[in-house]
């Protein structure tokens, strides 16, 4: 399942001549760790989205408040007082769009397909290394049960409608450097 999009990991397969299921079990490994760094980065992007707007929010809020006998009454310059309101505003703003944004929420989703998607790896690893101590049935047998689990995953990976393209080719780049692929 995941994000199964990257077609040039058929071609960097490091054994020349496979069976049908050690193709598919590369694939499938290499696309879960594919979306593993995926939502892994998403989580880290998030983070700071949340971490700034909740800085943001409290720095205004509190400017505010503190703002409003030194502006309000004072013969202060009209720009001074215009970028007051204005942040004003922004900081009203962000307080009422951060709950619709719910970067927490989707830190909290994130991570855990992050970490669902690295423990499939894990296991889809384990079981490239000793694919050779298999039959093609047992290995079919064992490949069929990992995806399984990762199925269950779809209903997380929902809340992320749209996907980065770019953002899946930088990720990609990052696991051929670090395979040497």
């Amino acid at each position: 399942m995941g994000l199964d999009y990257l077609e040039r990991w058929r071609v960097t397969s490091p054994v020349q001549s496979m069976s049908e299921t050690e193709d598919k079990l590369w694939r499938e490994m290499l696309d879960s760790e594919l979306t593993s760094e995926y939502y892994a980065t998403l989580a880290g992007r998030f983070s700071k989205r949340d971490k700034f707007a909740k800085i943001f929010l409290a720095v205004m809020s509190s400017g505010t408040v503190a703002g409003w006998s030194i502006w309000h009454g004072s013969n202060a310059n009209a720009v001074a007082t215009g970028a007051w309101r204005g942040l004003s505003a922004a900081a009203a703003v962000t307080s009422i769009v951060l709950p619709i944004l719910n970067y927490s929420k989707k830190v909290e989703w994130a991570s855990t397909l992050k970490a669902a998607y690295r423990a499939t790896t894990n296991d889809l690893g384990s079981l490239w290394l000793r694919r050779g101590t298999l039959t093609e049935a047992g290995l079919v047998t064992a490949l069929d049960k990992i995806l399984e689990k990762e199925e269950t995953l779809a209903a997380t990976e929902s809340h992320f409608p749209e996907r980065d393209d770019k953002l899946l080719k930088q990720c990609q780049q990052c696991i051929i450097k670090r395979r040497g692929i």
